[in-house]
């Protein structure tokens, strides 16, 4: 932080600061600069009692002073405060609010006989304070307002002035102490103020930077997503012009599953491009999008209806990626194989979370059913081996069998806790 120690400025290459710190600065201090300013309004007025009891020969004189010469002024500050004028001109304004109130004293010093004045004395130092401490005036302002009060008051000490403090330099002594001891606290005020400022700025800055560089990243991960899913839609189409001009059925079913596998991947892709976010997966939307695709690829003669009951289930990338190859699996296989021999069928896939952290996937149907004396450890199908492996090695969870009637896989997996799961 580059600071001139004389005025508080900021400087260098932080120079640009200085108009954003004094519109910062009002802005923390308005509500307490106003309320010190109705504060001073309230004891520089009620002050006239005093005046009245105290120098009955001179009450006239200091009423005039008090209430036609300065009162006004107070007012008028006061109300300016609520303007747009005092947002460009507070510190003037706010100086000619402390000198009015010192001169104002020096003045009625100057008229008073001691022992009493010594009050306006006292009037004038806290007018120093005020203008130092409580109306939280800038310390290069706060200072040139208290140096020439001290030298108003010099100069009426000069001119014979008596507080009544007996020797010439007591009272002298005491205003020059009040003085400085008020440019110290000043000078601490605002470096503290410029200090708080300065690092809130920093922080601001830096929190901008980050918050660019993750837009970026974020960009660059959707345009990787986009661009894999683009790839992967390449590859797709040359699995579909390769099974296309080899119409044997074992090579052209290989192809076809293979090309809906991919398909699968292709689709995580998309939602993740098209998402705000891009390490979460909608597993509702997806595997609802996936059906849509594979009816398209495996269109059976039965009518075949679809019935999903899933929560607002999302999953991370690194979840939803073997949840959809598994879902796509079971699928392709009901649709293939589960109503062969029949005019209509259902498929069913739930989705659901039984506690906290625990997710239940089932995917059944009520078609012709599996072997009765089919296990999942001894499968020979590919498509059911790649199922168990994804479900153990990749979601690290357990997988159930049930064919009564039709089948029905039951897949149980702990969700990362970085994915929302609701």
């Amino acid at each position: 932080m580059e600071l001139n120690r004389l005025t508080l400025a900021f400087s260098g290459e932080h120079a640009s600061l200085e108009d954003l710190f004094r519109n910062s600065y009002l802005r923390q201090n308005l509500n307490h600069m106003r309320l010190w300013h109705l504060l001073s309004m309230v004891a520089f007025g009620s002050a006239g009692f005093f005046d009245a009891t105290l120098f009955p020969d001179q009450w006239r004189t200091l009423w005039l002073l008090r209430y036609v010469c300065v009162m006004p002024l107070f007012t008028i500050s006061l109300l300016i405060t609520w303007t747009r004028i005092y947002r460009r001109t507070w510190q003037g304004l706010n100086m000619v609010h402390i000198l009015s109130t010192g001169t104002s004293s020096i003045v009625a010093l100057m008229l008073t006989q001691p022992p009493f004045n010594i009050l306006y004395l006292f009037s004038l130092i806290l007018s120093m304070l005020f203008g130092y401490a409580f109306v939280r005036e800038r310390f290069l302002y706060a200072s040139i307002c208290g140096t020439l009060l001290l030298s108003g008051f010099m100069a009426a000490k000069h001119l014979g002035l008596d507080s009544g403090l007996g020797k010439w330099s007591a009272d002298t002594y005491i205003v020059v102490v009040f003085h400085l001891l008020g440019m110290s606290i000043a000078y601490a005020m605002e470096y503290a103020a410029r200090k708080d400022f300065f690092l809130s700025w920093m922080l601001s800055r830096q929190n901008e930077k980050l918050m660019a560089s993750l837009k970026e990243k974020d960009l660059l991960l959707k345009e990787v997503h986009h661009r894999v899913k683009n790839n992967l839609q390449v590859v797709a189409s040359l699995l579909d012009m390769t099974r296309y001009r080899n119409r044997e059925m074992p090579a052209s079913s290989a192809l076809l599953g293979a090309r809906s596998k991919i398909q699968a991947m292709a689709l995580i892709h998309t939602q993740l491009y098209r998402k705000h976010s891009v390490d979460v997966i909608d597993m509702h939307k997806h595997i609802n999008d996936l059906y849509q695709n594979l009816r398209v690829l495996y269109p059976a003669g039965a009518q075949i209806r679809f019935h999903m009951d899933a929560d607002n289930t999302h999953l991370s990338v690194t979840q939803a990626l073997p949840c959809a190859l598994i879902v796509n699996e079971l699928l392709s296989n009901a649709l293939k194989h589960a109503f062969a021999d029949r005019n209509a069928g259902n498929i069913y896939i739930s989705l659901k979370q039984p506690r906290v952290g625990k997710l239940h996937l089932c995917v059944s149907d009520d078609g012709c059913g599996l072997p009765t004396e089919m296990r999942l450890d001894k499968v020979n199908s590919l498509g059911l081996k790649l199922v168990r492996i994804l479900v153990v090695e990749q979601l690290e969870g357990t997988m159930r069998l049930e064919s009564n009637p039709g089948a029905a896989f039951h897949i149980y997996f702990r969700v990362n806790p970085m994915a929302a799961v609701n």
